[in-house]
């Protein structure tokens, strides 16, 4: 049985990510902060590891520390993530994949490498450029508008309300497609 990890300061979201992972036949155990995740992983040496936002409300530096141990992690002890984070920047860091989520709805699915070179999605593509460059001349961009409300969610594509390339067909829901080993959830993919 794979062992699995989950970070997670809140124990109902905890709870919820553990329930399915066991339902999934895995062998969960749940830590609260970093301290006792730290201690976990000593222990049992999980095949996988779920982290919710473990880097949010945390200094750059106590950032760069967290960062490196995980990649540590995944190299010495061969250590897999599942990062759920708001902060693309750093994912960057420990992604072999990435899945790009909107309204509820993931939206891209990609090897990183070539997510952040070059994503596909609109949502995508104007989420990588609304990240500061440290070292290019390039101001952020930003995402005009607001997400729609998840307990009525619009008709057809969830991000057409805030999409430049929006089009007639955006108004039904787009199929998922494959380009080139990317999933893609749009309708500019399809032929």
């Amino acid at each position: 049985m794979s062992r699995v990890l989950v970070v997670e300061d809140e124990s109902a979201i905890a709870e919820l990510i553990s329930i399915n992972l066991r339902h999934a036949g895995f062998e969960v155990t749940i830590a609260a902060s970093a301290d006792q995740a730290q201690y976990e992983v000593d222990r049992i040496l999980p095949d996988l590891v779920v982290l919710d936002e473990p880097t949010s409300a945390l200094d750059v530096l106590t950032q760069a520390n967290i960062f490196n141990v995980l990649k540590r992690l995944k190299q010495e002890l061969e250590v897999s993530f599942v990062l759920i984070t708001h902060d693309i920047a750093t994912s960057s860091e420990l992604a072999d994949r990435v899945a790009v989520m909107y309204a509820g709805q993931i939206v891209e699915v990609s090897d990183a490498h070539r997510f952040f070179a070059e994503p596909l999605h609109p949502y995508s593509r104007m989420l990588m450029a609304s990240v500061p460059r440290l070292r290019a001349n390039v101001e952020p961009e930003f995402i005009t508008g607001q997400p729609p409300s998840l307990l009525d969610p619009p008709k057809g594509c969830r991000f057409a309300d805030r999409c430049p390339r929006r089009f007639e067909k955006c108004s039904e829901e787009p199929p998922t497609a494959n380009v080139d080993g990317i999933q893609v959830k749009c309708w500019l993919y399809t032929s």
